[in-house]
């Protein structure tokens, strides 16, 4: 073989044995990188002692605690201002409970059950001391021009007029009377009467049909 061949078969052996090494040291390259990050996590998770987890679960509690405590201040205002506006929009009505009633010119007026006064032992003595809502007026006339008249009384113990509904009533029913049992009675109990045109007849029915 001639010495020039040698020698290019002696250069291209290197460079195919350099070719090999390189590819060697890049394969190992990464796993050495790998193998590093592994002992550098392996060295942060042991360096977590008891004592440090007993401190970060402290924290973890304590955050969660102030987040519960931020959100019951927050439904307390909620509800504080719930209450708030209930007060301000609850119904007139809900106010007469604080009234006198017996300060006023009727205090029997039937239309004073409107203010849930039925269930006051102290309103139902006073109606049964004072007597049912008689009063002698200028009734007011519809537009039929008839009224209620004060003939009607006679007999009736148990009738009374309201002058600020301007409707008759059943006295015994509407303090006494079981709604459940004699609902077909609401009206003697709650709306009140005032067909004048058939006022009479409606109370000498009422006189006999009456339950108590």
């Amino acid at each position: 073989m001639p010495k020039k061949e040698r020698i290019q078969k002696r250069k291209e052996k290197e460079r195919q044995e350099t070719a090999k090494s390189t590819s060697l040291n890049a394969w190992l390259k990464p796993s050495t990188s790998s193998n590093t990050q592994e002992r550098t996590d392996n060295s942060n998770v042991e360096s977590v002692t008891p004592e440090k987890a007993v401190e970060i679960s402290q924290a973890t509690l304590e955050r969660q605690g102030e987040a519960l405590e931020a959100h019951l201040t927050q439904s307390r205002k909620m509800i504080r201002k719930s209450l708030s506006v209930w007060k301000r929009k609850r119904p007139q009505e809900g106010k007469r409970g604080h009234i006198k009633i017996a300060s006023l010119k009727y205090p029997t007026d039937p239309a004073n059950q409107a203010f849930d006064l039925k269930c006051n032992v102290s309103y139902v003595k006073m109606c049964v001391v004072r007597g049912p809502c008689q009063p002698i007026l200028r009734f007011p006339k519809n537009t039929e021009g008839r009224s209620f008249q004060k003939m009607w009384y006679e007999n009736k113990p148990w009738l009374e007029y309201s002058p600020e509904k301007d409707s008759m009533y059943c006295f015994s029913c509407r303090l006494f009377l079981n709604e459940q049992k004699y609902s077909n009675k609401s009206a003697w109990r709650v709306a009140g009467v005032n067909n004048w045109k058939r006022g009479l007849d409606k109370c000498k029915n009422m006189q006999t049909q009456r339950p108590i």
